[in-house]
């Protein structure tokens, strides 16, 4: 989401300051964001992960900040944060140096919740009893699977933060996980991105309909997303489409690739193409 924004309002998906937080996992690494303390090395340089022309934008285009994986940083780290939530401005422990977010859209993403999430998907004993009676209480009269799904992710959420740091978001969004249908157009998306690749080797790669069923049935796994179909592919195509091009890297002909069904595997079919 944050690229898409990103390309939308900068026409480059990467035009904004990403923060791993699954990398400052330790007490000290707050240093990471506001600088090295006074008397310690580097206290002078002021360095910093953030990229401030980033952050800060310009007047006419917001900065765009994404702090990735926000629950495996230490308690430490994410409370340094707490002055940017509330006033936008970032002072370096060195006192020397400034970074003004009040210009940014910040974002942070998290999978709190998911291993709970999992558990309810699989049908476990205990989730099964706490959705009977999460449904069966008066307030919830009228609610949804989703309303369901959203109030574990928030009770975990809640477990894990502080009050005063969940006070700060403007708006919190818990995604749905992918449905089969949603597969459909993912999977055109990444064979868009095949072709656009081997465009260059004058070939192109197209599946017929017994091609598509099978990887979206190999690539639907409610737990993991849109990521297990993408190994689908990289296995059952990308693959052996990587090892049939190499064998013709001298060939100029056009070459069209198709991937079929035969005897339950996939096969691509190798086919001259009309210039």
């Amino acid at each position: 989401m944050v690229r898409v924004l990103s390309e939308a309002i900068y026409g480059n998906a990467e035009a904004f300051c990403r923060i791993d937080m699954n990398t400052l996992t330790q007490e000290h690494y707050a240093a990471a964001l506001t600088g090295a303390p006074p008397g310690y090395v580097g206290s002078k340089e002021g360095n910093s992960l953030f990229q401030k022309e980033k952050i800060e934008g310009s007047y006419s285009k917001p900065g765009i900040v994404l702090f990735d994986e926000l629950e495996k940083a230490n308690d430490q780290v994410i409370y340094s944060l707490l002055n940017v939530m509330d006033n936008g401005i970032l002072v370096m422990t060195s006192g020397e140096k400034v970074i003004h977010f009040r210009n940014a859209m910040i974002f942070m993403t998290s999978n709190i919740g998911a291993k709970e999430i999992i558990s309810y998907a699989n049908k476990s004993l205990k989730y099964r009893l706490r959705k009977l009676l999460w449904f069966l209480s008066p307030s919830n009269f009228g609610k949804t699977e989703q309303d369901f799904l959203r109030s574990i992710v928030f009770s975990q959420l809640e477990k894990r933060f502080s009050p005063e740091f969940i006070n700060r978001f403007d708006d919190i969004f818990v995604f749905q996980w992918l449905k089969q249908d949603a597969l459909e157009h993912i999977l055109d998306l990444n064979i868009q991105a095949i072709n656009r690749r081997i465009k260059k080797y004058n070939c192109t790669l197209q599946l017929d309909e017994s091609a598509r069923k099978f990887l979206i049935k190999k690539g639907f796994d409610q737990r993991y997303g849109a990521r297990f179909l993408k190994r689908a592919i990289r296995k059952n195509i990308e693959v052996p489409l990587a090892a049939k091009i190499s064998k013709r890297l001298h060939q100029d002909h056009p070459t069209k690739f198709i991937a079929k069904i035969k005897d339950g595997n996939l096969i691509l079919f190798e086919t001259a193409q009309d210039k």
